[in-house]
């Protein structure tokens, strides 16, 4: 299946629009895409209208990925859960999706991955990391910029290298950012 067939299946399921989301948020880029980044799940922004990354944290990461000699164009950006999860709600503060709503966007995922077939899987954040690497917890800074060989899970020649989340790296640790430009750099060696 094409990503257009993957999610107008799942945009059928109304169970994955989770309450206060105003609507599923696709992912965006070329479906031959070498590299993919993975967030955790879409924003205020995102929700309004519909792309990933478009908010402060989309901004920052264009910043990381022109520093780092990459194109936001040439990259597929999606995220691990498909709809805004708020506390408390419509139009509340973003909150991290919860165990059960990242497991029912679980295939939708893995479906969107396969689709794409990235030769780099980029993931930004601590629940896109879990996801990838199929665990319940992480220090992630054990794991930041190393690559992981993926092509065991997928069956084909795969990287999955994590890094830090934008929002992070704006509200907790500007310091990491030159870092964070470095672990891309990795990204774009790796794809040649």
């Amino acid at each position: 299946m094409n990503l257009s067939e993957i999610n107008k299946k799942y945009s059928e399921q109304p169970e994955l629009l989770i309450d206060g989301a105003k609507r599923l948020v696709f992912g965006d880029g070329p479906e031959d895409a070498k590299i993919m980044l993975l967030g955790e799940a879409p924003g205020k922004d995102e929700d309004a209208c519909g792309l990933p990354f478009q908010g402060k944290a989309g901004q920052l990461l264009n910043t990381l990925l022109e520093r780092a000699g990459l194109a936001r164009e040439d990259c597929y950006i999606t995220n691990v859960v498909k709809a805004r999860p708020t506390k408390g709600g419509f139009g509340r503060a973003n909150r991290p999706p919860t165990k059960e709503e990242v497991a029912q966007h679980h295939n939708w995922l893995k479906e969107e991955i396969m689709s794409v077939k990235p030769t780099v899987i980029v993931t930004m954040g601590g629940v896109a990391t879990k996801e990838v690497m199929g665990v319940q917890s992480i220090v992630m800074g054990e794991h930041v910029g190393k690559c992981y060989d993926l092509k065991g899970i997928w069956g084909w020649e795969m990287c999955h290298i994590p890094i830090w989340h934008p929002s992070y790296l704006m509200v907790y640790k500007r310091s990491l950012v030159g870092e964070t430009v470095g672990f891309l750099q990795q990204v774009k060696a790796v794809v040649g």
